[in-house]
């Protein structure tokens, strides 16, 4: 004699798989809400290192900026000193 499969058996079947497949997407989303809390704290690390980052560039584009300021001052000191004794030396000379 065969088992027959009844309605119930059928329903019970169908709601065991219903379970199981349940269980997996609570696994998966368990391990979505992982990844996403290990991405928010790396964007948040990243968002540090670039903030820093931002800063230190602002300071070194600030030193040079000084650094070619006073390099012009002094460059432009000494040029003009050299076009005096330039003409002083016409003058002498007696060129114009």
């Amino acid at each position: 004699m065969e088992d027959k499969t009844t309605l119930d058996d059928l329903a019970g079947m169908v709601n065991k798989g219903f379970d199981a497949t349940q269980k997996e997407f609570d696994s998966v989303h368990k391990d979505i809400k992982g990844i996403e809390g290990k991405v928010s704290e790396i964007d948040i690390r990243l968002e540090d290192s670039f903030r820093t980052l931002n800063h230190r560039i602002d300071y070194v584009v600030e030193r040079v900026d000084r650094i070619e300021q006073l390099l012009g001052d002094d460059y432009r000191g000494r040029m003009e000193k050299l076009e005096e004794a330039v003409q002083k030396i016409k003058n002498k000379v007696g060129i114009e």
